[in-house]
This record gives structure tokens, C-alpha cells and sequence, in this order.
């Protein structure tokens, strides 16, 4: 047994198997990996067997295939700006307007969350894809967010990558569900499994980049997740003082 840490993944909503299949089937979605490979994987990951390898390839579809469509969302709209740049010299605040649109979004989802217990249990028994479409929203969210971030920042020298890590943290999503745990910093030498399972499904996601470039996907990813436990940590704090 691999002596893990005790951080628990932060609170995510979780799609159920009967959801995932249902999305899976109505996307049409394909895993990037072969069965050898969901194999090898399923059992360097914790331990093998055909329930563990099943789900391990429905987590990687599911989460590949939305990692995909995000990825897409991204490069045409990045396109599009670049395109909006030559043709009319000049922006919309899209950077503001964006962030306010996400935080609606998020006002919205909340008060849903905050729905009494029996309003919560019939929303769901009457409408069976209800908590995936709060998911969906948190997920609208963020790709607003990345958006008016990358809007205003024109890409010189080196790219940054950190519009492409966006898509990265969906794919660690497979890897989170799977395990249970919240996925390692990229420099942890305790965890190369799911460290390197991640690099092959982010190879696979974007095949022209370097190892090195996915490292600093990677790499972006970490600290966003480290910068929001710290803000959390913070609200926590002042709350408590204020108590």
C-alpha cells in the first residue's frame, strides 16, 4: 500500500455511474486510451481487476471528452480575439463583463445549493440530470473566468500555457474520482502514478506539446488550487474573528 496523505479532494459535485454512462452515450464520447492501457493504468493506480479497469475508462471518457470540448471553446475563442484585434483594432471590456456574467452564474448555483431538502430531493427525482446541470454551471463559470483573463493579454515570446492548463484540471478530475484524493503538487515524487497518468492523457489531449510544456500546465494548475485553499483559508479566518 502507498502511504498517501490525508488531504481530502475539495468539495466537487460527483456524477454517479448511470449519469456518466448517459453522458457519455449521448456525446457520443470515445476514450483516448487503448484497453491495454486502461489496464496497465487501473492497476498502477491502486489495484487492478475488470470493475476497477470499467471504471477507470468511463472516468477518463467522460472527463477527456469535456476537457476536449472546453479545449475547443478556448482555441476559437482565442481566435476569434485575435481576429477581432486585426479587423477592428480595438476590444469590448469582455474582461469585465465576463467575470460579472460567472459571478451571477455562481450567485445562481448557490442559491439553488441553498434550496430546502425537499425542493432539492423533488428537483431531482423529476428531473434526473438536475445535479449535472449544477455542475454544468459551476463548469460555465470557470470557462467565463478563463476567457476575461486571457482576453487582454496578447501572447508574445513564449506562451504562457496557462489558458491551456484550463482544460488540464478537467482531466485531473478523471484522476481525483478515481483515487478519491486530491491530486498531488507535480513535483511529488511519493505519487509519479497519477502524476504521469495525467501527462499521458494531457499528451493525449494536446499532441504537439512537450513534456516540458505540459509540466507547466501542470504546473499552473497547482498554483491556482493552492492560491484558492489560501483564500478560503482566509474567509475562514475572518469569519471565525468575527464570531
Amino acid at each position: 500500500m502507498r502511504n498517501r496523505s490525508n488531504r481530502k479532494p475539495q468539495p466537487r459535485p460527483r456524477l454517479s455511474d448511470s449519469q456518466l454512462a448517459n453522458a457519455i452515450e449521448r456525446r457520443s464520447a470515445v476514450c483516448p486510451l487503448s484497453a491495454d492501457e486502461i489496464t496497465e493504468w487501473a492497476r498502477r493506480l491502486g489495484a487492478g481487476g475488470a470493475d476497477r479497469e470499467r471504471r477507470l475508462q468511463t472516468l477518463v471518457t467522460y472527463w477527456f471528452d469535456q476537457a476536449s470540448s472546453f479545449s475547443g471553446v478556448l482555441q476559437a475563442t482565442d481566435e476569434a480575439r485575435v481576429r477581432d484585434y486585426v479587423d477592428r483594432r480595438h476590444f469590448h471590456r469582455i474582461d469585465k463583463w465576463l467575470p460579472d456574467i460567472s459571478g451571477r452564474l455562481i450567485a445562481i448555483r448557490a442559491e439553488l445549493l441553498d434550496l430546502p431538502g425537499a425542493v432539492n430531493a423533488a428537483l431531482r427525482v423529476r428531473f434526473g440530470n438536475y445535479p449535472e446541470t449544477l455542475d454544468h454551471l459551476a463548469a460555465l463559470a470557470v470557462m467565463l473566468n478563463t476567457i476575461a483573463e486571457a482576453w487582454h493579454r496578447p501572447h508574445s515570446g513564449h506562451p504562457s500555457f496557462e489558458m491551456e492548463s484550463r482544460p488540464i484540471e478537467l482531466l485531473i478530475c478523471a484522476v481525483e474520482d478515481l483515487i478519491g484524493e486530491e491530486f498531488p503538487s507535480p513535483r511529488s515524487y511519493k505519487r509519479l502514478a497519477e502524476i504521469e497518468f495525467a501527462q499521458l492523457l494531457a499528451g493525449r489531449l494536446f499532441p504537439r506539446a512537450t513534456r516540458a510544456e505540459i509540466g507547466t500546465m501542470l504546473g499552473h494548475f497547482h498554483k491556482r488550487r493552492l492560491a484558492k485553499a489560501k483564500g478560503q483559508l482566509g474567509r475562514a479566518s475572518t469569519r471565525k474573528k468575527r464570531l
